[in-house]
């Protein structure tokens, strides 16, 4: 954390130095939400808003820069910190509900985005205020603008998952579906890339007081912010080498990997989809009659599409009105030229 903080630091101080009036610095506050195999409503896989559950809408926090290419051309940096979380018991979904999983996921983001502004008004005055440029007397100046945003971010997150418990456990070093053994996929990794795109709007006071509110979406390239993705592994392979099944690290492996609704035929409470069968876990009987280990790999996620976030923001900025060093020996060196030349005017 202090390392990226650090770096984010040492990229931004040569552009604190020139031209300062082009710059603003900010918070931004919010809510964070997730779109992945977890939770979800009655239906199965929907894209974007469609899918997300508000009760599990976490906060974030964050910081940016933002530096002012043309009238209506902005590059912005930022920096977030969010948590996303989902769980199976909430889902309208049979199938998933009586699946059962459920994560937490803490996110850092670094972020680089392009800004358009399609909309702008200018002429917003303030009261008292006597024209729309300066507000005149006892004015202000103020000002709104619309923008889409894009770009590009880079994240580190380590999901979560509850034991017996209620504690949370990091899950990837679990390999809860198989990953690092043999024939599957090494363990995935806890940072990666994202596409940004998102829209907001912005209100400018004084021209130097921004508030403003921005909807952004982020496309990862992985399906594991859940730590969801494939199918339910044969548990055999979790085993330690000394096939140990006793061991607090099997059985940990054991109880992640497959947390379905295990109450009896007769409890009313139970699954309707977890009633009608074995629909969860590993089928041992399938595979010996196939004889293939994979033929008793039931789907446990949807490895067709990636995970993907979405963060609501509220943004309060200040606007640097200073100017750089070069504007200011240009407009002094100005000054006196101008300053000489009525001296001179007033010998005559």
């Amino acid at each position: 954390m202090r390392k990226i903080i650090l770096i984010a630091l040492v990229i931004s101080i040569p552009s604190l130095v020139f031209g300062q009036y082009k710059k603003e610095v900010g918070i931004m506050l919010g809510g964070a939400s997730y779109l992945g195999e977890i939770g979800g409503k009655e239906k199965t896989r929907r894209d974007f808003v469609m899918d997300t559950k508000l009760s599990q809408t976490r906060t974030n926090e964050g910081i940016y820069f933002r530096y002012k290419v043309k009238p209506k051309i902005f590059v912005t940096g930022t920096f977030n910190h969010l948590i996303i979380r989902g769980a199976d018991t909430l889902s309208l979904n049979p199938a998933r509900n009586g699946r059962r999983l459920d994560f937490k996921n803490n996110i850092i983001e670094l972020g680089v985005l392009g800004e358009y502004v399609f909309y702008q008004n200018n002429g917003m005055k303030g009261r008292g205020g006597r024209g729309s440029r300066g507000g005149g007397r006892g004015g202000s100046k103020r000002d709104f603008r619309a923008y889409v945003t894009g770009g590009i971010a880079w994240f580190h997150h380590n999901p979560k998952g509850t034991d017996a418990n209620g504690d949370w456990v990091k899950l990837q070093p679990l390999g809860t579906e198989g990953q690092g053994t043999t024939g599957k996929a090494a363990k995935y990794k806890l940072s990666g890339f994202a596409i940004r795109l998102g829209a907001g709007a912005s209100y400018t006071l004084n021209r130097t007081y921004r508030i403003g509110i921005e909807l952004g979406w982020r496309t990862t390239f992985t399906d594991y912010l859940d730590d969801v993705s494939t199918v339910y592994v044969n548990p055999e392979r979790f085993e330690k080498p000394a096939g140990d099944k006793t061991s607090a690290s099997y059985l940990q492996k054991v109880y992640f990997y497959d947390k379905s609704d295990k109450r009896p035929d007769d409890d009313p409470n139970r699954s309707e989809v977890a009633a009608n069968g074995k629909n969860y876990g590993y089928d041992a009987e399938r595979a010996a009659k196939a004889g293939d280990e994979k033929a008793g790999e039931q789907k446990r996620g949807d490895d067709t599409h990636n995970d993907s976030y979405m963060l609501l923001q509220l943004k309060l900025g200040y606007v640097l009105k200073g100017k750089s060093k070069y504007y200011r020996s240009k407009s002094s060196y100005v000054s006196r030229s101008k300053y000489k030349k009525r001296r001179v005017r007033a010998k005559f």
